[in-house]
């Protein structure tokens, strides 16, 4: 009988995509990720990259602090471009003082232009299961007492430690056994809008600035209906299944289609 995304039960885990994170020169591994919602939200398993949020913009534009420490909101960020892109060259200025996140504009490392987007490797049926936008984990997605925190982890820390390849490569920031910080969906904090946020390793949230570097752990929903079959390796895989390719680009880069595009709206 066949298995549905829908069916599996919260916490069980999906193999989808490959990656390896930014600098690494082994083989591409499988992204596992953990069903967090009845609604199939999935939640990387383990901090896959530890990446700059957004590269310092242009000086000289009225953008507040900007030019400075970078944007901190998710849908104008490097950070959001990269997630969902495919493309070899991803990088499209979402607005007039945007800048990629090249060592020129992250000067404390962390940085990932000129290398693939997130998804080119994933299978162009894999892409078309999703039915969300690829983004990161919010505030109300983990706390304690949030109407809408996911299922897993009222079962399940909310800590995460890093992939045996960023481990590698990232052996400073990442040093194993130990829990790594990650980037937020959300800014908030007594340092007002233009500060990122984290969750810590202590599992506390912390404030951040967005050109300084901090763990990649991707959220993204996929259709319930999606068949899934069991693996010898304990994690469950998507039935290949005719299907157009995920669209590599926004057309329009304007904030209000990005969040419609991605059904963020």
């Amino acid at each position: 009988m066949d298995v549905r995304a829908g069916d599996l039960k919260i916490g069980a885990v999906l193999g989808i995509g490959k990656y390896a994170p930014v600098g690494s020169n082994k083989m591409p591994s499988t992204v596992l990720w953990l069903k967090a919602s009845d609604d199939c939200t999935l939640v990387a398993k383990h901090v896959l990259d530890y990446l700059i949020f957004d590269g310092r913009e242009k000086i000289g534009v009225s953008n507040g602090w900007n030019e400075f420490i970078g944007n901190p909101d998710y849908y104008l960020s490097n950070l959001q471009q990269y997630l969902n892109s495919d493309a070899l060259d991803w990088f499209m200025p979402m607005h007039d003082h945007d800048t990629p996140p090249d060592r020129s504009h992250s000067p404390c490392g962390g940085e990932y232009d000129g290398v693939p987007g997130f998804l080119h490797l994933f299978q162009p049926h894999e892409k078309a299961s999703f039915v969300s936008g690829v983004r990161l984990l919010r505030i109300n997605d983990l706390a304690a007492g949030s109407d809408s925190r996911f299922p897993l982890f009222k079962k399940k820390g909310i800590r995460a430690t890093a992939t045996d390849d960023l481990k590698e490569v990232r052996p400073m920031r990442v040093p194993a056994g130990t829990y790594v910080s990650y980037w937020m969906m959300d800014r908030r904090g007594s340092d007002g809008p233009n500060s990122a946020l984290t969750l810590g390793k202590s599992g506390w949230f912390e404030q951040n600035v967005a050109y300084y570097a901090s763990g990649v752990r991707p959220v993204v929903q996929i259709d319930s209906d999606v068949i899934v079959d069991a693996t010898d390796s304990g994690f469950y895989m998507i039935r290949p299944f005719a299907a157009d390719d995920h669209p590599e680009h926004i057309e329009n880069n304007k904030e209000e289609n990005i969040l419609d595009f991605f059904g963020w709206a």
